[in-house]
C-alpha cells in the first residue's frame, strides 16, 4: 500500500488526530465503510523524505557513518542484525543492504562465513570493511582539539546534574585520567591492559564517537 492509497478507517485508532488525513465518505446502503486519505502536505513530507535518501549528499554522508563504525569494531566487521537495531540512530534507509552496500563496494560488503554475498537479511550475515580510509580515524572530538597531536591529552567533557557533588579524592583522580593520553576509538587497544585507566580512556573515545555517529543525538562539548 503506499502512502497515498486511501484505506479503511477502521483501521485506524480512533483517537489519531484528523490533522493529517482526509475522510472519505461513500453513499449510504452500499456496504463500505469510510476510508482515510493522507492529506497533500503530507504527501509532500513524504516525498521530500525520499528525495533526501535519494541525494548523493545523504548517501555518502550515510555511508561514511556505517564505514566508520565498522572502523571502530575490534574486527571491522558488523552482524546484520546489530546494524538493524541502529538503522533509525544513523538515519540509514530500511532497505540499506540492498539500496546503499552494493552502491559503496569499496567501503564495506556483505559476507556470510567469509564469502561474499550481494544481498540479504539473514541473522547470520555480516557488514565487513572492505578498506581503511586513514582520513576518516579522525575522531569528532579530535577535530575540535586545535593543535591536537597523537600522544596529547583531550578532556572529556562532563555533565554533572543539579545537586550533584565530587569528593576531593574522586575529583583528583578525574583531573588526573582526563590527563592521561588521548587514545583514538580507531586504534587497536589490545595492547591496554584489562580494568586500567588507559582501557577506560579508550572505552570513553568508543562511546563517544558512536554517540557522534547517531543522527539527532551527537555529543556535545
Amino acid at each position: 500500500m503506499s502512502a497515498s492509497s486511501p484505506f479503511s478507517a477502521l483501521s485506524l485508532s480512533p483517537r489519531l488526530t484528523p490533522v493529517n488525513f482526509t475522510v472519505l465518505e461513500f453513499p449510504v446502503g452500499i456496504g463500505i465503510h469510510p476510508h482515510i486519505k493522507l492529506k497533500p502536505e503530507v504527501l509532500n513530507l513524504d516525498v521530500e523524505e525520499n528525495l533526501v535518501y535519494e541525494s548523493n549528499h545523504y548517501r555518502q554522508n550515510v555511508a561514511d557513518r556505517l564505514f566508520k563504525l565498522l572502523m571502530i569494531s575490534r574486527i571491522n566487521r558488523i552482524p546484520l542484525r546489530i546494524v538493524d537495531t541502529l538503522k533509525w540512530n544513523l538515519g540509514l534507509p530500511q532497505d540499506y543492504v540492498q539500496s546503499l552496500v552494493p552502491e559503496f563496494p569499496d567501503y564495506f560488503r556483505v559476507t556470510d562465513g567469509g564469502s561474499s554475498t550481494s544481498c540479504g537479511l539473514n541473522s547470520d550475515l555480516n557488514l565487513e570493511l572492505v578498506c581503511w580510509r586513514t582520513e576518516l580515524t579522525v575522531s569528532a572530538i579530535e577535530k575540535k582539539e586545535k593543535g591536537y597531536e597523537k600522544g596529547m591529552p583531550i578532556v572529556f567533557p562532563m555533565h554533572f546534574s543539579g545537586g550533584a557533588e565530587m569528593d576531593k579524592k574522586m575529583k583528583k583522580w578525574v583531573d588526573d585520567w582526563q590527563r592521561l593520553p588521548y587514545i583514538s576509538p580507531c586504534e587497536n587497544a589490545c595492547h591496554l591492559g584489562p580494568n586500567t585507566d588507559e582501557s577506560d580512556r579508550w572505552a570513553v573515545a568508543v562511546m563517544h564517537e558512536v554517540l557522534n555517529l547517531f543522527v539527532g543525538n551527537s555529543v556535545r562539548g
